[in-house]
């Protein structure tokens, strides 16, 4: 064997050791922009469909499908055929693949920016309402948004899963310190993933921390000689 063939043969295994060949059948419960979730008995794939299997609508929320394709070492599968509920057999057109591409086992369309307009589609796609903008985080955005009568600190990512938190306000979270009997001195200022405000109680000062969840925590007790909230204790 040459050695310039033994170095092919190489390329070709490093090549597919990065895609494996996948074949399951499942629910398709979330759809967005032509990718969507597939879930099976056993677990849930992230699966490309492509663009023309998206845009013809082949393929709806609640369909069972089966699906051949490469499972890629992102953990997405990009299909290559489809076999709807009815019989009929989708045939996936694949782009061509730069040599790169092919030889990690990497498709460009995995890469592609998920911008501030994708999070906020993917959002309102999901029944959202946004009352912010979404804001760049390292690898998802954030925006705040109410669904169904509730407010929530949203966490969008581009694998499609959205994170929701309970949010609350400020004057909710001064309301939530009154609730419990204390006299909250000014307004409840929000820190990171709560809210702080000085509050009175049995003629003793605290730091209370108002949380998501309900709670209200006394953070420790204070008085005038406080770097904090000293200059507002009488």
């Amino acid at each position: 064997m040459s050695a310039a063939f033994a170095a092919t043969q190489g390329l070709v295994m490093s090549a597919t050791a990065h895609a494996e060949d996948v074949v399951f059948k499942g629910s398709v419960t979330e759809i967005f922009g032509h990718h969507a979730i597939v879930a099976t008995d056993q677990k849930k794939y992230l699966v490309n469909f492509g663009p023309r299997v998206s845009e013809q609508g082949i393929v709806k929320t609640g369909d069972t499908v089966s699906i051949t394709g490469d499972l890629k070492k992102s953990g997405q599968v990009r299909a290559h055929e489809l076999t709807l509920a009815d019989g009929r057999v989708v045939e996936v057109a694949k782009d061509k693949k730069t040599w790169s591409e092919w030889f990690s086992g990497d498709d460009a369309d995995d890469e592609k920016p998920f911008t501030a307009s994708d999070a906020k589609k993917l959002a309102t796609d999901k029944g959202y309402v946004l009352t912010s903008q979404p804001l760049a985080e390292k690898r998802h955005f954030i925006a705040n948004g109410s669904k169904d009568g509730k407010t929530f600190d949203l966490a969008l990512h581009r694998d499609g899963t959205i994170k929701e938190e309970v949010s609350i306000t400020a004057v909710q979270a001064k309301k939530m310190m009154m609730d419990k009997g204390y006299d909250v001195i000014g307004d409840a200022a929000p820190v990171k993933k709560h809210f702080e405000a000085l509050a009175i109680k049995n003629s003793e000062f605290f730091e209370l921390h108002a949380h998501r969840d309900g709670t209200v925590e006394e953070a420790r007790k204070v008085d005038k000689t406080d770097p904090r909230w000293g200059t507002q204790i009488q």
